[in-house]
């Protein structure tokens, strides 16, 4: 993001979290949780925006849903261990972000 943005966001509070089995170098993570009551909160400047209103929209849903079988944090690719009692750092908004973005190649 471009600018400082602030508007209504759920975040996803994680109530458990499974190690699973290596694969292929990584050690697989399954969360357990829920999407909380909308809040406002604020993303500061150099935070990604992932709009769904686009063609692989629904793919990016799907890898940043914390809860997916095969999304990010499945791989733990978000960085840090995902700490059960904890918020995921991945926040969604329902409503359409209007902000100033830097496109990424």
């Amino acid at each position: 993001m471009a600018e400082r943005w602030q508007g209504q966001v759920e975040r996803f509070r994680v109530d458990s979290v499974v190690a699973g089995q290596m694969l292929e170098g990584h050690r697989t993570v399954r969360l357990q949780g829920r999407w909380g009551t909308p809040g406002t909160d604020t993303a500061q400047r150099g935070w990604f925006l992932v709009s769904t209103d686009q063609p692989l929209g629904l793919l990016a849903a799907y890898l940043l849903e914390p809860a997916s079988e095969d999304g990010v944090a499945t791989w733990n690719l978000l960085g840090g261990d995902p700490t059960a009692g904890r918020d995921s750092p991945i926040v969604r908004s329902r409503r359409a972000v209007k902000v100033g973005v830097v496109a990424l190649p």
